[in-house]
Parts: structure tokens; C-alpha cells; sequence
């Protein structure tokens, strides 16, 4: 199966937008989180570019999502993320940048009823496919969906995005 993400080319577009606080932004890029909580529906479908949140989530939702990190990361996960969070650290980028680009995800459908941990009761499910890791360039998020025009640079899936890392397995 393609995704849509990957048939994307290397030039100016316009792609509808989604901020997360993080760790989530995060978590979403590095294909550990398939699911975002929204209390609104969306018809929107395919592309989603994620954009972190220049403010830094509260102590009491940052340590909520670390629990569930906690409780559903297999030794692996950990060994991933932990891996992830000491290669940004080596090459003097943030592990979870705020303010900024950080991923294209495909929004492949929304339900109300996913099994996933990350799931809330009562909410829409935003089931996400395909996350694909962008340059960080800086953006002003915005509540609700919103649009951004620009450049991510080379095409999506190429050689060059498994030569710098950004492509994840």
C-alpha cells in the first residue's frame, strides 16, 4: 500500500495542519502514538502535517503520557526512544522541539471505538498511518486545523531521507 505522504514532491504546497503539545508531536513522528484524542470530528483524510506546540504541555499531562509510555513500551520502545533521544542529543537538536514542524502523518480515518491505549473515552479517535519525520522548521501552531504552505524539502521517501534518518522502520 502507498501512501499518500510518500507520493508527495519536492516542492511548495499547502498541507493542512495539526499542533500537539509534546511529547505527543513526538511520539506521533516516531510512529509510537497511531492515535489522536480530538472532542470534534474532521472530514479531512490523507496528508496531516503535525507541528509541535511552542508551549511545553503541563507537569501533570506530560507525566499522564509518560505513564502510558510506561505501561505499554516493550523493552524495544524504550530502547528506540532512548536511542532517538541520544543521537538528537549528539547532533545538538532537541529530542521534542517546540515551535516547529516535526512530522507528516497519513489521517486515515477518525471512529470513536479504537482498542488503542492512547485512546480516551468519549473522544474521536484520529487513526494515524504512515509518520514520516520533517525538518524542524519554525511555525506559530494554531488550535483546530489550519494550513501551511511551504518547501519539506526533498521527496518524501527518497534515499536521501533514509541517509539523514529521517525515514523510520
Amino acid at each position: 500500500m502507498t501512501s499518500a505522504c510518500t507520493q508527495l514532491a519536492d516542492s511548495v504546497r499547502s498541507f493542512t495542519c495539526l499542533t500537539l503539545m509534546q511529547p505527543w508531536a513526538t511520539l506521533v513522528a516516531y510512529g509510537f502514538k497511531e492515535i489522536e484524542n480530538r472532542t470534534w470530528y474532521t472530514n479531512h483524510r490523507g496528508p496531516l502535517l503535525i507541528t509541535s506546540s511552542a508551549l511545553p504541555a503541563s507537569q501533570v499531562d506530560s507525566e499522564a503520557a509518560r505513564e502510558t509510555m510506561a505501561r505499554t513500551f516493550a523493552p524495544s520502545d524504550w530502547e528506540r526512544w532512548n536511542t532517538m533521544e541520544e543521537q538528537a542529543r549528539a547532533a545538538g537538536v532537541e529530542h521534542e522541539p517546540h515551535g516547529c514542524l516535526v512530522a507528516l502523518v497519513d489521517l486515515v480515518d477518525v471512529v470513536q471505538d479504537s482498542d488503542s491505549i492512547w485512546a480516551l473515552p468519549e473522544h474521536y479517535h484520529w487513526k494515524l498511518a504512515y509518520p514520516r519525520i520533517v525538518d524542524p522548521v519554525p511555525v506559530s501552531g494554531r488550535q483546530g486545523l489550519w494550513r501551511w504552505t511551504g518547501n519539506l524539502g526533498v521527496p518524501l521517501g527518497s534515499p536521501a531521507w533514509v541517509e539523514q534518518g529521517w525515514l523510520l522502520s
